[in-house]
């Protein structure tokens, strides 16, 4: 104590010597806060080091593995067995061992040799499959959680592929299967809103009585079958669905495939309804897709607004081998600007149907039971509308040159006489 005294004294004295002191002080801390911070890089460095090196071990444990329930495994000869996380079913290249993934992260399972069925009686995962001979089935009471590398078939030229068990993807990934070949997929197939993409020039079904929950799915080429028996709580995909290429066709029964609250974008490609009815929310896509039905005996519906979505299609809705139907629902503005050739029907009843651009509807007869149809072409062009019947309902009609000089402004609200005239006007 006596010992600051004097300091303080000292300090008073000569001013000098507090202001060196001051100094001497203020480069000690920065010295402390330097050495402070280069502790903290090193520190920072060294758990780098360390991540990487978590990382690296992680991809040297990671395996392909072949199955082997014949324990040859210099030879794998595949065929029947189980699959669990005990039994040494699997050929590393010069041995058996069990089975170790459980997060679907970490091994890839090889299906060759004799094809079989393959027992799943546990959860477990796998990063990826790959079929390199057809005939496979993998059922059992287990759950695989099938990771980023997805399914590969790409090789398969015949036959089908069968996954009964139920799997969650746990990643965004691609199936791809050969051309000439199928895979069926007929157990629950959940994902959070993760997407499986086709690639392959094959043919994927989704199938049987459980709902893919959360499933979403891209065709970019092949054919995807969606064909559950659907309810309204089954579906075969329930999340945003896109047609890049290839074909997405209706299958099964219950016409609820496609989860109400979806929307579906067809932006090449084909959505082929297949004969039958389907409800989704909002219908997108581009000038290169089509929406047809492939079925003659029976008309194929495709309504939209199932959870009061629009959407903008600029593609084109065509007969195919049957004829096809529109449908609008719920409260959203679904616009049209492609070149369409159906003679199903449109029907609207609710929301808004806008014909925009070149658009019409082949020989469709549009009926208007609530709602609102808004044509807005804009050309010289004669355009046909084989039947308007309207109901409580708006009409609109822009700038249109129509056979007979039909007006080019008309508007029905709800008066009786005005609709009847708009249908007079519209069937001339």
């Amino acid at each position: 104590m006596k010992r600051a005294e004097d300091i303080i004294r000292v300090c008073q004295a000569n001013p000098a010597a507090s202001a060196s002191a001051t100094d001497h002080v203020a480069q000690a801390r920065r010295a402390r806060r330097a050495r402070r911070l280069k502790a903290l890089q090193r520190g920072l460095a060294a758990c780098w080091v360390l991540g990487v090196l978590a990382l690296m071990a992680g991809a040297a444990n990671a395996a392909a593995l072949t199955w082997d329930p014949g324990h040859t495994p210099a030879t794998p000869s595949g065929g029947a067995g189980t699959w669990d996380l005990t039994s040494a079913n699997w050929s590393n290249g010069t041995s058996d061992v069990a089975w170790s993934d459980t997060t679907g992260t970490a091994d890839t399972a090889t299906f060759s040799g004799t094809a079989g069925t393959v027992t799943l009686s546990t959860n477990l995962g796998a990063v990826g499959l790959s079929f390199t001979m057809t005939g496979y089935t993998i059922s059992g009471t287990g759950t695989l959680k099938l990771g980023a590398s997805g399914i590969d078939a790409s090789t398969l030229t015949t036959g089908t592929t069968t996954i009964a068990s139920a799997a969650t993807v746990v990643a965004s990934q691609n199936w791809n299967v050969g051309s000439g070949a199928a895979l069926a997929l007929s157990g629950a197939v959940g994902a959070s809103n993760l997407t499986a993409t086709l690639t392959g020039a094959g043919t994927v079904t989704l199938s049987g009585t459980t709902d893919n929950a959360g499933l979403a799915a891209t065709v970019t080429s092949g054919t995807l079958v969606l064909a559950k028996t659907s309810t309204s709580s089954v579906h075969a995909l329930g999340g945003a669905t896109t047609v890049g290429g290839g074909t997405l066709r209706l299958g099964g029964s219950g016409g609820d495939q496609i989860y109400f609250g979806v929307t579906v974008a067809v932006n090449s490609g084909t959505f082929d309804l297949n004969g039958l009815s389907e409800g989704i929310d909002a219908l997108d896509g581009a000038a290169a897709g089509t929406i047809t039905n492939s079925v003659a005996a029976t008309a194929g519906t495709l309504t939209t607004g199932g959870n009061n979505g629009g959407g903008t299609y600029t593609g084109s809705i065509q007969n195919g081998s049957g004829t096809t139907s529109l449908v609008k629902g719920g409260t959203g503005t679904l616009t049209l600007s492609g070149t369409s050739g159906f003679s199903g029907g449109v029907t609207i009843s609710g929301g808004s149907l806008t014909l925009t651009g070149t658009t019409d509807v082949g020989t469709s007869t549009i009926s208007v039971n609530g709602g609102q149809f808004s044509l807005q072409w804009h050309d010289e062009r004669q355009q046909r509308i084989n039947s308007f019947q309207p109901s409580d309902a708006r009409f609109e009609h822009h700038t249109v040159h129509q056979p007979n000089q039909r007006p080019s402004d008309l508007r029905c609200l709800s008066n009786q006489h005005e609709r009847q005239l708009i249908a007079d006007l519209c069937t001339r």
